[in-house]
């Protein structure tokens, strides 16, 4: 695949072409893999494996960036909205809901950083690389409808993991900006 991609290179007169062939060959692996009975992200991410190591990978990346963010992250995290169905949960449901987003951003701090303090980090490095490590995106969103595709989870369950998975990604940043506050900062904001 490498050699055809940079015979391809070679032989197009202008290397603005490249994104669009990039493309086309992202979304033919992403078809074949979904014929093979796979999810066709493992296609589109061999795709980029193989475009990202070309000589203008690069090149290719910065061009295909604009449309990611412009079009199909967009249309991505739509669909999973359009998907969540069941939003009338009861009291007890939204308090599984908390514990459940708790549980998983505590247990991703402990995991990983235990991790790095297997790796030689201090104490505070640990927790700001377990914060860090707790976010979930979109490789979770992509599972969890794969498993409600093929009947492993309800419709229920698919609506409290996508907003675990959202109020995950929404805290993260804000435990990870407090992890880095030390007590000058702190001192000099109340000033």
């Amino acid at each position: 695949m490498f050699r055809f991609l940079e015979w391809l290179e070679a032989k197009l007169p202008r290397k603005e072409e490249l994104p669009i062939f990039s493309l086309a060959f992202a979304l033919l692996l992403s078809c074949l893999a979904q014929m093979l009975g796979v999810s066709g992200i493992i296609g589109a991410y061999i795709a980029g494996l193989v475009v990202g190591n070309t000589k203008q990978g690069k090149f290719i990346k910065n061009k295909i960036d604009v449309l990611v963010y412009m079009l199909f992250s967009p249309m991505f995290f739509a669909s999973i909205g359009l998907k969540l169905t069941t939003l009338s949960f009861s009291n007890r449901v939204w308090q599984f809901i908390f514990l459940f987003t708790a549980i998983t951003i505590i247990s991703k701090v402990i995991g990983n950083g235990l991790g790095a303090k297997l790796c030689g980090y201090k104490h505070k490095e640990c927790i700001q690389i377990g914060i860090g490590m707790a976010t979930r995106g979109e490789m979770a969103f992509i599972m969890i409808d794969e498993a409600k595709k093929i009947g492993l989870i309800t419709e229920e369950v698919f609506s409290i993991i996508v907003i675990t998975v959202f109020l995950v990604t929404f805290i993260t940043p804000i435990l990870l900006h407090l992890s880095f506050k030390n007590k000058e900062t702190v001192a000099k904001e109340q000033m």
